[in-house]
């Protein structure tokens, strides 16, 4: 998490006290009770509108190898452009290697179950990147992952900050066309529209690199995806019964 615990407490009071002079407001016929109600918002000495920040320590997760000690010019069964995704040096969770184990080498299923900030994402996305990395007919067309979402928000999410950097900017040259389907994408928009719009989202351009435009492997169209359905689909179930009926 970027945000700065410190400035979300001081939005959060302005926030409030916003709301609440708002919501109960003082008739001005009582210009000196008025005074002293907004002077008692204003009181951050004396008020408790927001308690905190609190802070929580927690026993980090065992750890694994990294990427970078399970790619194969070092012996192990990875891609070896998994080299070039962020901190390749960092240690893996145990149950992210375990996952890529499972699922790389022993070709299994899986069920993660593990607390919020433990990298669920990467024990499911690393190994779908693998598999694209390694495709034996890479230009044949043909959805080859979907991932299905029960929010939009967090399809989003999800997009923007792991796949997109992922796909669209450290492993953009091979060319794995992803998209989101969903009702976050209009049926008559066009690519001009859709990249405009992401274009204005900072956090997201920063993400990609800030690159002049969307990389071209990123399909954010209906059109675009139903005429060439991406290799990586992110939809949600109601999008996806859309899709099998068209």
């Amino acid at each position: 998490m970027d945000t700065n615990p410190l400035k979300l407490v001081d939005e959060l009071r302005a926030t409030l006290q916003r709301y609440i002079s708002t919501t109960l407001p003082i008739n001005r016929n009582y210009p000196e009770l008025r005074e002293k109600f907004k002077a008692l918002l204003a009181d951050t000495e004396n008020q408790n509108l927001v308690d905190g920040p609190y802070l929580e320590a927690l026993h980090d997760f065992e750890k694994g190898h990294s990427l970078n000690e399970l790619i194969n010019c070092k012996g192990g069964f990875l891609h070896d452009d998994f080299s070039k995704l962020p901190y390749p040096d960092r240690k893996l969770h145990s149950h992210q290697e375990n996952s890529l184990i499972k699922a790389c080498q022993e070709n299994k299923s899986l069920v993660v179950a593990t607390g919020t900030g433990s990298g669920k994402t990467e024990t499911f996305l690393y190994p779908i990147i693998n598999a694209l990395l390694n495709d034996p007919e890479p230009d044949q067309p043909g959805v080859r992952a979907l991932l299905i979402y029960p929010m939009n928000a967090l399809a989003n999410d999800q997009l923007f900050f792991r796949i997109a950097p992922l796909l669209g900017r450290y492993l953009k040259s091979h060319g794995i066309t992803f998209g989101r389907y969903t009702g976050a994408v209009k049926a008559d928009s066009t690519r001009a529209d859709e990249e405009g719009n992401l274009l204005q989202k900072e956090k997201l351009m920063s993400a990609l690199g800030n690159p002049q435009q969307i990389p071209s492997n990123w399909l954010l169209t209906r059109d675009e995806m139903l005429k060439t359905p991406p290799k990586v689909l992110v939809t949600n179930y109601a999008m996806l019964e859309h899709i099998l009926l068209l």
